[in-house]
């Protein structure tokens, strides 16, 4: 691609081959401890304001000390946990320091490599940075898909009911999209991207659902500009990336996903046009194709020379010049199976080919491509709701059992039989909870008229969690807040429960390492849940680096596209917000 992001997992082993030769191991450590745990961007800030500060900076600055103003700060630079400190001095004598993870001692000999250690950090962020960019715009349209299918699930019931819509001055849906799709074939014969954005603009005006489109081809560009709320999506074609920033009006249509995703699909034909795959690219993008496809297929010129062919087209032993004179939709008899020939004429690299499958009369295409009609939802909520079931009813006989010898005197006589039957009671309960919330799983969308508390829900995950914690010698101790009003969006509440646990799993597992490493004797995590109208906010008062963990589970991020929610991690804060454009 024309724009190369520095992978993140290659940014820590740069570092450390440029800062090798200058730092001793310790400083190193030290260093790169500091580099990772810094957010981008950082500011170098002068000291004369710091010192009078009376509360916390914002997070990203790093201070540059002396001596006499590191006596000045001493105090602050434990509590200013977000900010790091380069204290600079004649001779490193480690008693006299703090020995915290944002302080950083040079010595006289190793001062001179601070502006190129800054350089580093900063072109380290860059690349994190950039690559953030990429990988959000990448998740945007993904989401956008889903939100796409969505609306169009809710437009098709509409129009089979005789329903008529009207989205924007008098205008239905299919209209606005009708409209949009009148100037797909000018995307063909763009010359430059400067055609291009005079043509989305050209596209967006009639409608008024998307404010501007702008293109970028640099990421710096990018980093600077003020996004305003607006939705950034990739434009990929072969090796060439750039990407497109979408604003939206104050009031946003509720057709906006839909539009916003045709819109795209427009800006992606006339950049494919701008940036030509080279021949090379294009039959790479064809070989994994072809390897994807469980049905015969192969790839031939218009005199039945053989390009590309899949494995299973290899076992049929077929003669790609006889099938190439072969007409669409006609029968193909090979080892007594019939095959269906699906013929689409093609024109690649300034040439005529075919690209030949064959369809097996006995199944349709989609039992041979593997289709499952379920989604994944509906077998969650199968599979879990059977084993509960199983499990409900010896459950209830067991705790029914243990009311029953809670009445019987003679086992209340004697304090230990009391005492076990009073927690094998407080068991059962809790595994009857935790087959509720299984039981829930089938549920594929909450019950109408039902009210939702996010502080039951995230109690109940407490609850859950409560044997854990007992098992690692640990407590959490949670403060509820409502900020902005109630959580909007409807939610199934089996599935929230289980995503706060899995977090929840998450946080305690790192707390768990990081006392080991630290050798921390506090044992209780301190955090706040705050419910907002468009978002639920879980922060930790430790930061002991549990975000990525979370960043990177599948089950997490397979609970949050089932709820139709997005996460983000900052440190110590775990954000869950409704899906929105904006």
């Amino acid at each position: 691609m024309r724009e190369q992001a520095l992978p993140l997992t290659q940014a820590p082993d740069l570092l450390e081959l440029r800062l090798a030769e200058v730092f001793n191991t310790k400083e190193k450590s030290s260093l790169l401890k500091l580099i990772e745990r810094l957010p981008y961007p950082f500011n170098i800030v002068n000291l004369k304001s710091a010192v009078k500060e009376k509360e916390t900076p914002s997070p990203g600055k790093v201070f540059i000390l002396t001596m006499d103003e590191y006596q000045l700060l001493e105090k602050k630079i434990v509590k200013w946990k977000d900010s790091w400190f380069i204290l600079l001095v004649d001779e490193v004598r480690e008693e006299d320091y703090l020995d915290v993870d944002n302080l950083l001692v040079l010595d006289s000999a190793t001062q001179n490599q601070v502006p190129s250690l800054l350089e580093t950090i900063n072109l380290h962020f860059c690349h994190y940075k950039k690559q953030q960019l990429i990988k959000n715009a990448v998740k945007n349209a993904q989401i956008l898909g889903k939100e796409s299918v969505k609306y169009l699930e809710g437009l098709s019931g509409s129009i089979n009911r005789g329903e008529k819509e009207f989205v924007s001055s008098g205008k239905t849906a299919i209209d606005i999209i009708e409209e949009l799709l009148s100037f797909y074939s000018d995307y063909f014969v763009i010359n430059d991207q400067l055609d291009l954005e005079r043509l989305l603009k050209k596209s967006v005006n009639k409608s008024k659902i998307v404010k501007s489109v702008q293109i970028y081809d640099s990421l710096d560009e990018l980093l600077d500009e003020d996004k305003g709320g607006g939705m950034i999506l990739p434009l990929i074609n072969g090796e060439s990336l750039s990407l497109a920033l979408y604003r939206f009006p104050k009031s946003i249509s509720a057709i906006a996903p839909l539009y916003t995703y045709f819109l795209h699909c427009l800006a992606s034909v006339g950049y494919s046009k701008l940036h030509p795959v080279s021949e090379d690219e294009e039959d790479a993008i064809w070989e994994e194709a072809f390897s994807k496809f469980p049905f015969p297929c192969a790839l031939v010129t218009e005199q039945g020379e053989l390009i590309l062919h899949n494995p299973s087209f290899s076992k049929l032993n077929l003669s790609p010049a006889v099938l190439s004179r072969k007409e669409n939709l006609e029968k193909v008899e090979v080892d007594n199976k019939v095959f269906e020939l699906n013929r689409i004429e093609i024109s690649r690299s300034e040439r005529k080919e075919s690209l030949l499958m064959l369809i097996s009369e006995n199944s349709s295409l989609d039992n041979q491509t593997g289709s499952k009609k379920e989604d994944s939802s509906e077998e969650l909520g199968i599979v879990s709701s059977s084993i509960a079931h199983e499990l409900n009813n010896p459950l209830a006989g067991i705790l029914a059992t243990i009311a029953v010898l809670e009445l019987e005197d003679e086992w209340l006589e004697d304090p230990e039989v009391s005492q076990a039957l009073v927690e094998m009671r407080q068991s059962g309960k809790r595994c009857k909870d935790l087959i509720e919330i299984f039981l829930g799983f089938s549920r594929a969308h909450p019950k109408r008229g039902e009210s939702h508390d996010i502080e039951e829900v995230f109690s109940k995950s407490l609850e859950l969690i409560r044997f854990r914690t007992i098992e690692s010698n640990a407590r959490f101790d949670f403060d509820f807040q409502k900020k902005s009003g109630t959580f909007k969006r409807e939610f199934n509440d089996s599935i929230l429960s289980m995503m706060f646990y899995l977090i929840l799993n998450e946080i305690l597992t790192s707390f768990s390492h990081h006392k080991l490493v630290s050798h921390d004797e506090d044992n209780v995590l301190v955090g706040t849940l705050s419910e907002g109208a468009t978002k639920i906010i879980i922060e930790m008062e430790k930061d002991f680096n549990f975000y990525k963990s979370i960043e990177e589970s599948k089950l997490i991020q397979h609970l949050l596209d089932l709820l139709g929610m997005s996460l983000q991690v900052e440190q110590r804060r775990i954000i869950l917000s409704e899906w929105t454009l904006t």
